[in-house]
């Protein structure tokens, strides 16, 4: 009996110290699995690591490949590592600059990429604190950011769209959102449509917004200027501005025609940029006609609200050639402009809107003069307090930056294709709140069926093209563009049309700019 139970107590402990030894091993192994210099991260590393080396190696093929194009082209600049990164980008890589250093996301981290020597390398040590991702993300200075390839400067204070379909491509419209101190619930969109403002980005080739005839200008007429347009189009670019002289830039206005291939883009035949003729197109300029044009009692309503001593349409005309050269020089040197993503709203406050879901103060009762002026306060009002440290500029839109956000838009479908065409810009049928319009006899209806009042902006989602919402129909959209010697110019159509030469977002229309009616709005710009 007692020899029965010393055999089983050497069996107990035998047992616990085999347990011991085994948790003891267990605890090794997990920790030379686990731990910093464990196998498991010993591993990741090492892939990471052949991440790494692969992405350089890519990095200077791109290099040699974009050498060796140079060459084959016959252009002797010389290859920096922006151009690398841009191709790195095309690819589908995510790339910081920061303090005049640049870095490569490869795997979960961030490694500086360099070029030194005709050499491209990425270090292999990661680099903390460089945080990357554009979507949702605010920004405290102006800084211009990539994505895929392609540049966008972002506002001061503007906060790049988390939503999905909002910024992952240049060409399908990147948006910002204005949201100040409030905190984003990217979650609920019809939330943040309805309460932040918007804008999209229309990029404009920087190397191709202004024509420079300021040798040539002073002895060309309209024929003559068109005719330097054109050749301009033949090669495949569409300047928005043209240079005059030393200092002074004139807009350059289209007009789209549908053919069998597409949208033809040409000088507008009405573009009159030494004439104030009747119902010739120009800007910038002042209305000097006496009764309806600039004339002291409708600048007194600029004046009041921005403060101004506009005596004239002299004085008016002089500042409106200031503010053209400001958003020309601020457009060449961005490579594009912020456009309003909704038309603008509480335009009869100081407190212009650009978001979805009202009518409140898009049209009734407000003269061009009161838009303008509104419009103008958005930057101080609204973007200046963002960030201070930084200068922005609001207006309302110019004539020609509309016709750049048409040449932007000009290969875009209309999926109701009509006797209209089905080219979006030249048939915006079923895309705009036009009420009812009738072809041949038939009546075709937008689907709100609305003729007597404007609907709310962005409405329906078949009126985005691009992001942008209701540049087809709705309400009129003035712009600063000038038409004759007593009239602004609008685009887009209204809720009132039902005529089919107006039933398109490249329309042009006039009125004269002291009226205030239910149909005329506006849409606001910011550079």
């Amino acid at each position: 009996m007692n020899i029965r139970k010393k055999q089983q107590g050497i069996t107990l402990i035998a047992l616990a110290v085999t347990i011991i030894v085994m948790l003891i091993l267990a605890g090794v192994t997990i920790t030379a699995l686990t731990s910093k210099n464990g196998i498991i991260n010993q591993a990741n590393t090492a892939k990471e690591t052949n991440k790494v080396a692969k992405t350089e190696e890519e990095a200077r093929l791109e290099y040699s490949n974009l050498i060796l194009k140079k060459q084959i082209d016959g252009h002797g600049e010389t290859t920096e590592l922006s151009d690398v990164i841009e191709r790195l980008e095309e690819n589908g890589y995510e790339t910081v600059e920061k303090d005049v250093k640049n870095y490569i996301k490869i795997g979960e981290h961030y490694y500086e990429i360099k070029l030194e020597n005709e050499q491209v390398s990425i270090a292999r040590e990661k680099t903390e604190g460089i945080t990357g991702g554009i979507a949702g993300r605010k920004y405290e200075d102006d800084t211009k950011v990539k994505i895929r390839g392609k540049e966008v400067s972002i506002p001061a204070g503007a906060t790049i769209s988390k939503i999905s379909g909002e910024y992952e491509n240049v060409d399908n419209g990147v948006v910002i959102y204005i949201i100040n101190d409030d905190k984003a619930n990217w979650d609920n969109v019809e939330y943040m449509h309805k309460t932040y403002d918007q804008f999209v980005w229309v990029p404009v080739d920087r190397n191709n917004v202004v024509l420079d005839l300021s040798e040539d200008y002073s002895t060309l007429d309209e024929a003559g200027i068109r005719a330097k347009v054109q050749e301009q189009i033949n090669a495949g670019k569409y300047p928005m501005a043209i240079k005059t002289d030393a200092t002074n830039y004139i807009g350059v206005l289209y007009q789209f025609t549908e053919e069998t291939n597409g949208v033809v883009v040409a000088p507008n035949s009405n573009w009159m940029p030494k004439s104030s003729t009747k119902y010739s197109f120009r800007e910038p300029s002042a209305l000097m006609e006496g009764t309806r044009g600039d004339i002291s009692n409708n600048l007194t309503q600029i004046n009041g609200i921005l403060g101004t001593k506009y005596a004239d349409a002299s004085s008016f005309g002089k500042e409106l050639q200031n503010q053209y050269n400001v958003m020309v020089e601020k457009v060449k040197n961005a490579g594009g402009f912020w456009i309003g993503r909704y038309e603008t709203s509480n335009m009869d406050t100081n407190q212009v809107a650009s978001k979805k879901g009202t009518t409140s103060g898009i049209s009734t009762g407000i003269t061009w003069y009161g838009m303008y002026a509104n419009q103008s306060l958005y930057s101080k009002n609204i973007l200046k307090n963002l960030n201070s440290k930084t200068t922005k500029t609001s207006s309302m839109i110019w004539g020609s930056q509309y016709d750049q956000i048409m040449i932007w838009m000009k290969n875009v479908e209309n999926d109701k294709e009509t006797t209209r065409g089905k080219y979006y810009v030249t048939n915006g049928v079923v895309k705009g709140n036009y009420g009812k319009i009738t072809i041949n006899g038939n009546e075709i209806k937008d689907g709100n069926d609305n003729t007597t009042s404007p609907a709310e902006t962005g409405s329906k989602d078949e009126y985005r093209i691009k992001n942008i919402y209701d540049l087809a129909g709705n309400v009129w959209e003035w712009t600063l563009e000038a038409s004759g010697n007593n009239i602004r110019t609008v685009r887009g159509g209204g809720y009132d049309i039902e005529y089919t030469v107006y039933s398109r977002p490249d329309a042009r229309s006039f009125t004269y700019p002291n009226t205030r009616d239910a149909y005329h709005g506006s849409r606001l710009t910011i550079y």
